[in-house]
């Protein structure tokens, strides 16, 4: 994985660096260096890695879809009762 997909996917999720760091269990500048192409992750830290932002993609787009489908529901009840 590519130091600037790293950081577009971490940031496209609202994490910071700590935070991603938390969730794949390594030090924060371990972080920084992969997003700053100065070390990549290779091997086990590589899956846990794609499996962490794999995982927290499909956790923010269930997210998504339930508030999408909330404020549906929401806008629909507000039509039956005018």
């Amino acid at each position: 994985m590519e130091a600037h997909e790293i950081t577009r996917r971490r940031t496209a999720l609202g994490l910071t660096q700590q935070q991603l760091a938390d969730a794949v269990g390594v030090h924060r500048v371990t972080v920084v260096r992969w997003e700053t192409g100065r070390a990549t992750p290779l091997g086990l830290a590589l899956r846990l890695l794609e499996e962490t932002l794999s995982r927290l993609e499909h956790d923010a787009a269930r997210r998504a879809a339930r508030r999408a489908a909330y404020a549906a529901q929401t806008r629909q009840n507000d039509d039956t009762l005018e």
